[in-house]
């Protein structure tokens, strides 16, 4: 069983060499995102189905996140997290000048991703991929939160931190931006090409770079063996490896995905890792007790959020008795959390859920929590989605005209969205009727007052 690759590298060598890592530390981060991995997904999942789709994505994962993990390695940095389809790297000062090898490595990462610029699918298509990074450098907290009997989490904050989120935020397909502090650190071995401006920071983006050999450094420390990295690892996880079926990790499971953003921590100030600590401490032991797993941690400069998992990591049963069970699970573990917007959403999922079982009445009244809430703490999406949710019911009420025309309405909102709109195209092919009527029921939407039509959703 081999655990190292959950780690980050320098957390791991420190703990071979049985050391601790300080946790205020000097360097730079890199962040890399993919860009086309959300049309390759809906790709697989269209040509090949969700279960092969979800497989053929994770070939296609692991071949492009191999090679960069092994750039970002030779160039002495370590993957901090991973968030969807983006990657987090820290450079500190230890192995030579952070800003030039993270710099250095920024580019290295663009010409592999070259490799995949163009990928050829099993059934002839194709799908691109490209890459943003940026680099910001500064000082920055290396927090270690979390109960060791669930796990540690292992993260970067502050500043510098946020810093790299804004930049990202700037970037085009294929450019590398460096804030500030990393161009004045480069001085005369960077050209910049122009530079861009959000929130009074400025980023460069690089137009060439002169010093791109890294600084040798030696990564010394002792081979450790599972037992002493399981701390840090999800157990689920680390009980799949040990039994030999690490491989098995990707399988396609049925879960309710839960995201809970939080704010209130200075992370720069010296008590925060002790307040992070004690949230994440308190997160871990709630979900415990829902049969959840806090799954990523993740800080950036539009606030923090934590990724929580409803289902067993190591169930294999996908069916909607198996689905209502975890989201009734998301759902108490929302009103524990006090997270309104959650439990807004856990109520319409449930009623999504109930609907597709034939639980009208269920349905109809958890459509009703989540429509009053939403409504109460001012969300406009999660009204429409309360709305479309009404629309499926009457439909499978059999109610389809009035279906159709809630359906019209709810377009018609300036909050509607793609989003929106995809889930609304979804739910027309399920009821598989005819264009024609779909298209006169729904302009019947135009003729509804939306103020009216919200209140007598709510009478039901």
């Amino acid at each position: 069983m081999n655990l190292h690759p959950y780690l980050p590298q320098d957390r791991l060598r420190a703990l071979g060499r049985g050391e601790t890592l300080p946790d205020r530390t000097q360097g730079s981060v890199l962040f890399a995102d993919i860009s086309g991995f959300t049309s390759l997904t809906e790709t697989l999942r269209a040509t090949l189905g969700p279960r092969r789709g979800a497989e053929e994505l994770t070939r296609q994962l692991d071949a492009v996140f191999a090679t960069l993990i092994t750039a970002v390695e030779v160039f002495g940095g370590s993957v901090i997290g991973f968030a969807g389809d983006a990657i987090t790297c820290w450079f500190d000062e230890t192995h030579g000048p952070a800003a030039t090898r993270a710099t250095a490595c920024a580019l290295a990462l663009q010409q592999a991703m070259t490799t995949f610029a163009e990928i050829t699918l099993q059934n002839g298509a194709y799908a691109t991929l490209a890459l943003y990074v940026t680099v910001a450098s500064g000082p920055a907290p290396r927090v270690v939160v979390g109960n060791p009997q669930v796990h540690y989490m292992d993260t970067l904050a502050g500043v510098t931190v946020a810093r790299s989120s804004i930049a990202e935020h700037l970037a085009h397909k294929g450019e590398v931006l460096l804030d500030n502090a990393t161009v004045q650190a480069l001085g005369g071995a960077v050209t910049v090409r122009e530079w861009r401006t959000e929130n009074a920071e400025r980023f460069a983006v690089l137009a060439q770079f002169t010093d791109e050999t890294p600084p040798a450094w030696s990564a010394s420390g002792s081979v450790l063996a599972a037992i002493d990295l399981q701390d840090w690892v999800h157990s689920p996880v680390a009980r799949r490896e040990q039994s030999g079926y690490g491989s098995f990790l990707n399988e396609f499971r049925p879960c309710v995905a839960m995201f809970v953003r939080f704010l209130g921590i200075d992370f720069d100030a010296a008590e925060a890792e002790a307040k992070l600590d004690a949230f994440v401490r308190h997160v871990q032991t709630l979900t415990r007790q829902y049969e959840s797993t806090l799954m990523q941690l993740t800080i950036g400069d539009k606030g923090s959020y934590l990724h929580l998992n409803l289902g067993n990591l190591l169930n294999e049963r996908q069916d909607f008795l198996a689905a209502r069970e975890y989201t009734h699970q998301a759902y108490a573990l929302a009103r524990v959390l006090g997270v309104q917007d959650v439990i807004a959403l856990g109520a319409l999922n449930l009623a999504d859920v109930d609907i597709k079982l034939g639980d009208f009445t269920a349905a109809r009244s958890e459509i009703h929590e989540g429509l009053a809430l939403a409504l109460r703490i001012g969300l406009p999406p999660r009204v429409l989605q309360a709305v479309r949710m009404c629309a499926s019911l009457n439909h499978y009420e059999g109610q389809t005209e009035r279906a159709l025309s809630l359906l019209g309405l709810a377009q018609r909102q300036p909050a509607w969205t793609d989003a929106h709109q995809h889930d609304a195209e979804t739910v027309l092919s399920q009821w598989a009727l005819d264009p024609e009527e779909v298209e006169a029921g729904l302009a019947k939407g135009a003729a509804l007052d939306w103020d009216l039509t919200i209140q007598e959703l709510l009478k039901g």
